[in-house]
């Protein structure tokens, strides 16, 4: 071991001392790294999966949101008693229809599609509206409906300062339809505020 150890250094007390200090620092650094590059994967994982998991919650939320709207637009355009009611009555049965089904609602129509007209609506404002000057940005292909029972779905938009989501529903071998609005959901599955 001699011949590997320089002279100056075999001689000098306060020489190996520094060595040896200069030695278990280097070896604590090293160690101090590989710590702290394990821990930092370890904290990295463990928030990836936190956030997979809260992800993954907001979307079965969100997909839950939707299919009830679906399911309320749907039911509303089967609904018999919207179907038969008196044009001075309708306004009155979508509210109370739309009051039992969903907390989220904002406003209802019942639209003749032939005609591009709204013919009642739980918002009296556009009776007798278009319904396309709302330019609805329904995703997919459009305003389209392939069978009866299905439901329709916007993108986003504004609707009377309220970020909404339109559903449509066709009544069963008519040209009228239901169009109901409800207020999106941010990502914690609560209504959106602007």
């Amino acid at each position: 071991m001699r011949k590997y150890i320089p002279v100056a250094l075999r001689r000098s007390l306060i020489r190996k001392a520094a060595v040896v200090i200069l030695v278990v620092t280097l070896v604590l650094g090293v160690f101090g790294l590989f710590t702290i590059q394990e821990v930092s994967s370890e904290v990295t994982e463990q928030r990836d999966t936190e956030l997979l998991t809260s992800t993954e919650q907001e979307a079965a939320s969100l997909e839950e949101w939707i299919s009830r709207q679906r399911s309320a637009t749907t039911y509303l355009s089967q609904d018999n008693k919207i179907q038969t009611a008196e044009q001075g009555e309708r306004s009155e049965v979508l509210q109370n229809r739309i009051s039992r089904l969903t907390s989220t609602a904002v406003s209802v129509h019942y639209v003749d599609l032939s005609s591009d007209q709204i013919l009642s609506s739980t918002d009296e404002s556009v009776e007798g509206a278009s319904y396309s000057s709302f330019s609805i940005p329904w995703r997919g292909e459009g305003l389209n409906f392939y069978g009866g029972g299905d439901a329709i779905m916007s993108s986003v938009f504004e609707y009377q300062g309220q970020s909404v989501v339109a559903f449509a529903s066709k009544q069963p071998d008519t040209e009228n339809a239901i169009f109901g609005s409800g207020e999106s959901l941010d990502s914690s599955g609560t209504n959106r505020q602007n």
